[in-house]
């Protein structure tokens, strides 16, 4: 075989660019943290309530990493803003359709913020947000989201920016604007004007199927009391419901996830993330915020839960008949298994 001058130019050419794009990459600073953004629909009808969620994974493989989550922040730069792109087909060139205010214009009184969660090497968690939530605009932080212009109908490509250098936390991340910024071993690395996920194609078209709420379809039976209530709206008897599928268990992991049945109900879209610890002294107290669906609207509710039980008449008579009969224990005076529904109400702003 004659190896010519041409044929050892290509290889010349071929090794060139291997080198220079592993050059690239190894001089791309480590982000071991992912964002993956999806929606339960392909198409949507124009205003239409859209559901995002957004799975946050530490892919690293020894480390934890703090991880901003909304929380109830309802001032400042937003955390998560969603922007929409129309491409076109032919030359796949990107153009901005529609992008949101970087900054909360909410009408809550009370002081909002952010919160913090730790992700355990090759854990992930889920933010839920929504698109189009006129009722819940001005009063809830994930229904805080509208595009300007609004979109006409055609398939767009959505992706969210991440970025926590508007918040409170801001300072648990090292920031980066370029490959030549210095770097940090101790903390999370963070683009400047944040990290971004993956694009997503939703399509709005008033031909779209009805499905006003859009939620995904769970695990409960098609005729559902649980659903049924929600649907209609009788909180109390929600609330009720909820009482009675709490149980009575002295374990940690039993204690903190008291809701999580919630999750496989289709009138259910969003259970916050429970709490990573409570008080080791009980009694302790601890909430979950949930998203209830009805009627094409959202609902959003706290529930707040007690674990531990101390009985304080009970406490003062064993301590009164004590002082006279030193071996006295036949009265129990706390109960460290109850759990039990201290409080569901609705959220009215952040």
């Amino acid at each position: 075989m004659n190896f010519g001058l041409p044929y050892f130019r290509s290889i010349l050419f071929v090794n060139l660019i291997l080198f220079l794009s592993l050059k690239v990459f190894a001089d791309l600073p480590f982000m071991p943290v992912g964002y993956q953004l999806s929606s339960d629909k392909k198409i949507y009808k124009p205003g239409e309530l859209i559901t995002f969620k957004l799975k946050i994974s530490n892919n690293d493989k020894e480390r934890t990493y703090p991880i901003v989550l909304p929380g109830t922040q309802n001032k400042g730069r937003k955390l998560i803003r969603i922007q929409a792109f129309s491409v076109n087909q032919k030359t796949q060139f990107y153009t901005t359709a529609a992008k949101e205010n970087e900054e909360f214009k909410m009408n809550c009184s009370r002081p909002g913020g952010v919160s913090a969660r730790n992700l355990k090497p090759g854990e992930s968690l889920e933010i839920m947000f929504f698109l189009n939530d006129k009722k819940n605009y001005l009063s809830q932080t994930a229904s805080h989201h509208s595009l300007e212009p609004e979109l006409k109908e055609g398939k767009y490509e959505f992706l969210i920016f991440y970025d926590p250098s508007g918040t409170e936390l801001k300072n648990i991340y090292h920031y980066i604007g370029t490959t030549n910024d210095s770097t940090s071993s101790e903390k999370l690395n963070f683009w400047y004007g944040g990290n971004v996920s993956n694009y997503i194609t939703i399509e709005i078209s008033s031909s779209a199927p009805k499905n006003a709420t859009g939620q995904i379809k769970n695990k409960c039976q098609e005729n559902c009391s649980f659903c049924s209530q929600i649907e209609n709206q009788d909180w109390k008897k929600v609330e009720q419901n909820i009482q009675n599928n709490i149980t009575k268990d002295p374990e940690f992991y039993a204690a903190v996830n008291q809701g999580e049945w919630m999750k496989d109900h289709q009138q259910v879209l969003w259970l916050s993330p429970p709490p990573e610890a409570v008080l080791s002294s009980l009694p302790t107290y601890f909430s979950r915020e949930v998203i209830f669906s009805s009627k094409g609207e959202l609902f959003y509710f706290y529930t707040f839960y007690q674990w531990g039980m101390v009985y304080t008449q009970r406490l003062r008579v064993k301590g009164f008949v004590h002082h006279f009969w030193k071996r006295f224990k036949v009265i129990t005076t706390e109960d460290l298994n109850y759990i039990g529904l201290k409080g569901f109400e609705e959220v009215h702003c952040s």
